[in-house]
């Protein structure tokens, strides 16, 4: 399978949010087996603020799991 950048899903979200004339939060859930991916995710309502566009304020949340993932089968993970 090929991996999606972070950047590439946090860019189709913003898309849908831009479309959205009611929206003014703009939610993510983020899950990986990535622990790097899950660490630059908590950190988009930091960066995006940082930019000092509109969008770069506290409207961004992210949600994340905090369970453990194996790369292996149903049986091995029980």
């Amino acid at each position: 399978m090929t991996l999606v950048p972070l950047k590439a899903y946090i860019d189709s979200s913003l898309k849908y949010a831009n479309e959205n004339p009611l929206g003014t939060m703009r939610r993510v859930f983020v899950s990986s087996e990535d622990p790097n991916v899950i660490e630059e995710s908590k950190k988009l309502p930091i960066l995006e603020a940082a930019k000092g566009t509109a969008a770069g304020d506290t409207r961004w949340q992210v949600y994340t799991s905090d369970i453990p993932r194996l790369n292996s089968g149903p049986k091995q993970q029980v």
